[in-house]
């Protein structure tokens, strides 16, 4: 289907010169289903988690090592995150924000979510700490 035309069907056909301009293509394929025909209600639990102390940490290392310290602890959360099926939605400065329920619901969400991480599931150091 031609990008106007799919934009037009979903009344939006105002933003086709963008998505030309942008070289952004129609979906391919159609799965038949409008989006107002796959309305869903389901339980999500949503996560926000930051790197304690990380206004410390801006004192002891410079801002390269801290982008890389803070990238660091990002991906220890993400691994756990992605270990119960969570989804990450976003990164923000020293947080992570994940989704547990989307897109794949379980019973156990919320228990997937920060009770595991609260546990103490990530372990994450930074580099030349004297206390480890």
């Amino acid at each position: 289907m031609d990008v106007g035309g799919w934009l037009r069907s979903l009344g939006l056909g105002q933003y086709e010169a963008l998505f030309r301009a942008s070289e952004i293509a129609a979906p391919s394929a159609s799965t038949g289903a409008k989006p107002q025909d796959a309305h869903e209600r389901r339980q999500l639990t949503v996560m926000f988690c930051d790197l304690v102390g990380s206004t410390a940490l801006t004192t002891r290392f410079d801002p390269e090592e801290l982008r890389e310290e803070i990238r660091a602890y990002q991906n220890a959360v993400s691994g756990v995150v992605a270990r119960y099926d969570g989804f990450v939605a976003k990164f923000m400065g020293d947080g992570v924000l994940a989704y547990f329920g989307y897109p794949r619901a379980h019973e156990d969400d919320a228990e997937r979510s920060g009770l595991r991480l609260a546990a103490g599931e990530t372990t994450w150091v930074p580099r030349g700490d004297p206390r480890w």
